[in-house]
């Protein structure tokens, strides 16, 4: 990869390449901008690295985590709501608002990105709101791991081995 001088490296899109920090700028933030909109006390249930295949075939990880916070009345469900739609639609992350079938007199509504089926190589995002308990959960894209895949391309490129001299 060429860097230019003052230029960092962008995070481009599905990029299998980047790395597991990289991969979680794109997640921790919504998680905790939810947490810090909702308010109160959380619980934080994070999975940590989880195995996943990309559609090439190559095995890498991704990072699962899970936040479990307050319910909020009714009245002030709807604020929060457009307030964490419109932070992850900046992000490039515009969910799905949705609301779930009511359980035993729990109404939930839903913001899910992406709206339909999540694939390995991409962000997962997840907000519940009820006046019972909120949650927001996340999986980063799955992404080689750097370093891994650095060493195994510098041993590609190593010259191939002089044969033995026999005399």
């Amino acid at each position: 990869m060429l860097l230019l001088p003052g230029c960092s490296r962008a995070i481009v899109p599905d990029d299998p390449r980047i790395s597991q920090d990289e991969a979680l700028i794109e997640t921790l933030p919504r998680l905790e901008f939810a947490q810090r909109t909702v308010g109160g006390k959380w619980q934080n249930l994070d999975l940590g690295s989880q195995s996943c295949t990309l559609p090439s075939g190559a095995v890498g990880s991704m990072q699962a985590a899970t936040r479990l916070g307050p319910g909020v009345p009714k009245a002030d469900q709807e604020a929060i709501l457009e307030s964490i739609a419109k932070d992850w639609t900046r992000a490039g992350r515009p969910p799905i608002r949705s609301k779930l079938p009511v359980i035993r007199g729990v109404e939930v509504t839903r913001l899910r990105y992406p709206g339909g089926a999540q694939e390995d190589d991409d962000v997962y995002l997840e907000f519940q709101i009820a006046d019972t308990a909120t949650s927001v959960d996340s999986r980063t894209r799955c992404v080689v791991d750097t370093a891994d895949d650095d060493a195994a391309e510098d041993e590609r490129n190593e010259p191939a081995p002089e044969p033995p001299i026999r005399g």
